[in-house]
């Protein structure tokens, strides 16, 4: 099961399915990026941030860092566990296996896409969001 839905720009279509990703398309049917995050997906009306489903039960938000005619940036946005793809209340170990799956995914040298800077960025704030947290304990 998937949904699509058309960003209010007329340019950019996003799908998420329960397999864990979401897709930015042109209309074209070119592929833009693939996001981490599930079905449901909804546009902002002004085109600027796409929500969707995230992992148990949670949203995530993602943000435009920048447009061009071909491509929509977007860097998630949230409280630290929601970044990573956690609960908020995930153990130590849960939140560095997320980190380094994210790491894997997102690092600049394996991940080719105009935002992979942008969201390793986003993921390596969270992650030390999550640090400062842990040794406040």
């Amino acid at each position: 099961m998937f949904l699509s839905l058309i960003n209010p720009d007329g340019k950019t279509l996003a799908s998420g399915s329960r397999d864990g990703t979401i897709k930015l398309w042109n209309l074209d049917g070119e592929l833009l990026d693939t996001l981490p995050g599930r079905h449901p997906v909804a546009f902002s009306f002004d085109g600027q941030t796409l929500v969707s489903g995230g992992e148990k039960n949670t949203l995530k938000i993602w943000q435009k860092c920048g447009v061009s005619e071909s491509t929509l940036d977007a860097v998630p946005s949230g409280e630290w566990w929601e970044v990573l793809g956690v609960e908020r209340n995930a153990d130590a170990d849960d939140v560095k296996r997320a980190y380094r799956r994210l790491g894997r995914q997102y690092h600049p040298d394996v991940n080719p896409s105009t935002n992979a800077q942008a969201q390793m960025q986003a993921i390596n704030q969270a992650y030390a969001q999550f640090e400062k947290q842990w040794s406040d304990r």
